[in-house]
């Protein structure tokens, strides 16, 4: 039993590089790597490729949910939305009404497609000048 649980402790360890930062994104996707550089809107990351080589990425802070560095773990987006506990929200953030501004995916379609059809306003009124070919 000793034996398994020092094989386990192994795994464990070979795992996760030595000093490897983590960060976990809302949607369940895991990096491991080395947190370069923390702002407030991003978190600059570098990984490894598997192919070789290592490459930095911006990770956007709203879509991080557990932020692991040093060994120590911070929550910073609760799952389904909500801020993490003591995070305060932006006070220059306009407050929504839940669902407020939320239109059906049939109805975006169709303002697509009629936009996307529509000339805008200017168009008309701009004069085609070609060079002579």
């Amino acid at each position: 039993m000793k034996h398994l649980l020092e094989i386990g402790v192994l795994l464990l360890v070979a795992a996760a590089p030595p000093g490897s930062d983590r960060v976990e994104l809302l949607d369940g996707t895991q990096y491991d790597g080395r947190l370069i550089k923390e702002m407030p809107d991003t978190l600059r990351f570098e990984v490894e490729i598997p192919s070789g080589g290592k490459a930095e990425i911006d990770i956007p802070t709203k879509s991080v949910y557990v932020l692991a560095v040093g060994g120590k773990r911070r929550v910073l987006n609760e799952k389904g939305g909500k801020a993490a506990p003591g995070k305060a929200a932006d006070p220059a953030a306009p407050k929504a009404a839940a669902g407020a501004g939320v239109k059906p995916k049939a109805e975006v379609l169709a303002l697509i497609k009629k936009t996307g059809a529509t000339p805008p306003d200017w168009f008309a009124a701009t004069p085609l000048n070609f060079p002579k070919t």
